[in-house]
């Protein structure tokens, strides 16, 4: 077979995160080819899946906070550039969110959270169960209150991913969808080909941003890389008058309902290890309808859409994000292991990943994920 181009890097999966780091890596200049196996921004990606709710991890670790206040400060300009250069709009709103508490005792822990949002600078706070009531009529009456935060985004996910495809092709990037990668040939420390269906790819630097497929892609380099997948059943449905339609994130331990500007609200989702069984079960649809109605008895009532599912990439032995280059390999990086919360941090993840890939600094540190620390290794 003949080579099919030879980029500077060719980065392997069109999920969120292989997109964001195509666009930014284009944008500055690189010669870059994106490998999607099947339409980029579609199911079973976690990518085509998400509710994509962008808020602050304000209880994650600072690595983490730091990141998703990044994509925080990134996301108005990114969504603006992709519905210039490509004609797409990304469906980025500005809801707000409810995480709502049903029960006194939820109060101090969710006290403590505001603290944490006004720690960098961000508006958060308590309303309690009348206040709740007025900007959201159609929560539960077990609803005693909850912190509501003006700030939190949301976006229409196939969208955006497809926007940041788009937005690199329009940089120069070469995407190719429907084109599976069958393998990787290496050569020492180098990965020198990408085996692709119709041919191959040689690349200065391979990128594996391969979402829940991860471990079994970096099985053909020998590594073992604790990424696998967890199915998430999720649900759109709509409301009818005179039921009142939700208007802002609603968050609780269990799940979320997310408001789309076409009407619909998002409910979500499950989380399941169940490999790589990709179908939607009863008990996950009961559990959804289940979720929506203890946070909005109303929407029992409501219209289902559309049900479907994904496949998180999902760190198997909890660790964190793996973002950075692969020891023992000295052409080939990772972003991958984000599990539910790729769409919250893809633009600063990809950003932060094309200037270490540049040979700049980052503007955010990538050590708190590199392999190296999670024992991976190639050697």
């Amino acid at each position: 077979m003949n080579a099919v181009g030879r980029p500077d890097f060719a980065i392997i999966g069109g999920g969120v995160m292989g997109c964001a780091l195509a666009y930014y890596l284009a944008r500055a200049g690189e010669r870059v080819m994106l490998l999607e196996q099947s339409r980029v921004g579609s199911a079973p990606s976690a990518s085509g899946a998400s509710a994509a709710i962008v808020n602050l991890l304000v209880t994650a670790p600072d690595a983490l906070l730091h990141q998703s206040l990044l994509t925080h400060q990134l996301l108005p300009e990114l969504a603006a550039d992709l519905q210039e250069r490509t004609g797409i709009d990304i469906g980025l709103t500005r809801p707000g969110s409810l995480r709502l508490a049903f029960d006194d005792r939820e109060r101090p822990e969710l006290e403590s959270v505001i603290e944490r949002y006004a720690a960098v600078g961000y508006d958060a706070e308590w309303l309690d169960a009348q206040e709740v009531r007025t900007i959201e009529p159609g929560v539960s009456p077990r609803v005693c209150g909850g912190v509501y935060v003006p700030g939190t985004y949301s976006l229409y996910a196939p969208h955006y991913v497809r926007a940041l495809a788009a937005g690199a092709a329009a940089h120069g990037a070469v995407v190719r969808q429907g084109l599976p990668v069958t393998g990787l040939r290496r050569s020492g420390d180098r990965v020198v080909t990408v085996e692709t269906v119709e041919g191959r790819v040689e690349a200065g630097h391979v990128v594996l941003a391969t979402g829940a497929w991860t471990g079994m892609v970096g099985a053909w380099l020998g590594l073992d890389v604790p990424i696998g997948p967890q199915r998430g059943q999720i649900m759109a449905v709509q409301t009818r008058p005179p039921q009142p339609h939700v208007r802002q994130i609603l968050s609780h331990e269990d799940g979320y309902i997310v408001p789309k500007p076409n009407g619909t609200a998002v409910v979500g989702a499950t989380r399941e290890l169940v490999g790589w069984d990709g179908r939607l079960t009863p008990g996950g649809l009961g559990f959804l309808a289940k979720l929506a109605h203890h946070f909005v008895p109303t929407l029992a009532e409501s219209t289902v859409k559309h049900v479907w599912y994904g496949f998180r990439p999902l760190r198997l032995d909890d660790g964190p994000p793996l973002v950075g280059p692969l020891p023992g390999l000295s052409n080939v990086s990772i972003i991958a292991g984000h599990g539910p919360i790729g769409i919250t941090l893809s633009a600063a993840a990809g950003s932060l990943l094309a200037q270490s890939l540049r040979g700049e600094e980052p503007q955010l540190s990538l050590a708190p994920f590199d392999p190296a620390r999670s024992g991976i290794s190639a050697a």
